[in-house]
């Protein structure tokens, strides 16, 4: 099982996390999402061994530095795809209707939010290297 942990969506993000600008927005089943990424230490303040965070309520999602894999950036999208049903809101939903939901919604979208994972892995790696060369431009 994965280190990987989502608080519930009534966590905001603290203000700690409110530095730094998007690396990217995209919309996810009509909604405008900011993507970020920060050092693990500041994602950690959200949850122990966080590698990414998303906020329903603020449309954000949060990554750490540390170069995050194809898998955790699929799993944070799928997160906003199920969110972009808003079955959340539905109360006593048994789990096989859930599951229901759930397997309509990825089967239906598998090929936009692998797409989608692609593009926010690239814009990550973009940053990263920019990162990178600003840090190297700094100590010369």
């Amino acid at each position: 099982m994965s280190d990987h942990k989502i608080p519930v969506d009534a966590v905001k993000c603290p203000k700690s996390l409110k530095y730094g600008q998007p690396i990217m927005t995209t919309y996810i089943m009509g909604n405008l999402y900011s993507v970020y990424l920060h050092p693990r230490k500041i994602l950690n303040k959200i949850v122990a061994r966080c590698e990414a965070f998303t906020s329903f309520q603020e449309k954000e999602i949060r990554f750490s530095e540390e170069n995050p894999s194809l898998a955790i950036i699929l799993h944070e999208l799928i997160h906003c795809y199920i969110a972009g049903t808003y079955i959340h809101e539905l109360n006593n939903l048994p789990n096989t209707d859930f599951e229901e939901v759930v397997c309509e919604v990825v089967s239906n979208n598998y090929v936009k939010i692998l797409n989608k994972a692609n593009m926010v892995k690239k814009a990550i790696e973009i940053e990263l290297i920019k990162r990178k060369e600003n840090e190297l431009k700094k100590q010369c």
